[in-house]
């Protein structure tokens, strides 16, 4: 900074220059600015890093899906080949030795309760393999497959009314088994914790997603202050749920509170690799 120096009168006398030393500061930024950049460059690594670890995880999340229903539907096979035509060969042959019988009617008897008995085992095992892998799942069409779920509840005194809007689900089989599996589990929370006999599913689309929302008027339940989102303390199950669909790239959204009832909506992004004409 310069100063001009006069005298009493306002005579000039000269100039007075006063330096200033700013090679402290310009260090202290100089080092500054590199921490910044080293700080940036941190962050970028590490949000590529992130990146990299969910897709790794959403990989495997669709891995395990499709080991899953590979699971089931070997599963069920084996029931069927084995199990249910071992039982159905032993009811044949116990009719008959029952039609063979005359006069002995405590035989006759203890035969017929067996032959009953077999009965019994050859549907249940006939509701397992259906419960274990629906045929409906080799159609890859999501309404039809929520609407065997839905039907389904009704032995278990939940009426479900299901609602579709008719547009196309372009979907890939593992959002559709993901989605068929968390309609049940949340329909079973309905049955086992909402304290209510009806109960609501809906399935939508646009452009981007499908939209999957099961609602019910039942007893609801308190929220965590501050979480849009379930928690591993509450929301019976509905915490897993969240976390699979976000690693399938959705999201859960829920409304619910105490007396209020439940809403979830599972939302899962439109496969471009899908035809749009697939239902």
């Amino acid at each position: 900074m310069t100063t001009a120096t006069r005298d009493s009168s306002g005579a000039l006398l000269g100039f007075t220059k006063i330096l200033r030393d700013d090679t402290q500061r310009k260090t202290l930024e100089d080092q500054l600015r590199s921490a910044n950049e080293a700080l940036e460059r941190r962050v970028t690594e590490r949000t590529d890093t992130l990146r990299q670890h969910q897709g790794q995880l959403r990989s495997l999340v669709a891995e395990l899906g499709r080991a899953e229903i590979q699971q089931r539907r070997l599963l069920a096979s084996e029931l069927h080949d084995n199990l249910a035509q071992l039982l159905a060969v032993c009811k044949m042959r116990t009719a008959a030795v029952e039609a063979q019988l005359h006069g002995t009617a405590p035989l006759r008897q203890e035969l017929t309760a067996v032959k009953d008995a077999l009965g019994e085992a050859i549907t249940y095992t006939r509701t397992l393999m259906g419960d274990l892998r629906p045929d409906v799942l080799d159609e890859h069409d999501l309404t039809a497959a929520l609407e065997w779920v839905a039907k389904r509840m009704s032995r278990h005194g939940l009426k479900v009314t299901l609602e579709d809007d008719g547009k196309p689900k372009p979907l890939h089989e593992e959002a559709i088994g993901f989605l068929f599996q968390a309609v049940r589990e949340l329909l079973w929370n309905v049955v086992k914790h909402a304290r209510t006999t009806e109960a609501t599913l809906s399935v939508s689309s646009d452009d981007k997603a499908v939209y999957v929302v099961i609602e019910d008027n039942g007893v609801g339940f308190k929220r965590s202050k501050g979480n849009p989102l379930p928690t591993e303390q509450g929301g019976y199950g509905l915490f897993s749920i969240a976390e699979r669909i976000d690693l399938l790239g959705g999201r859960l959204e829920l409304e619910t509170a105490p007396r209020k009832g439940t809403r979830v909506t599972l939302v899962a992004p439109i496969d471009p690799v899908v035809p749009r004409s697939q239902s």
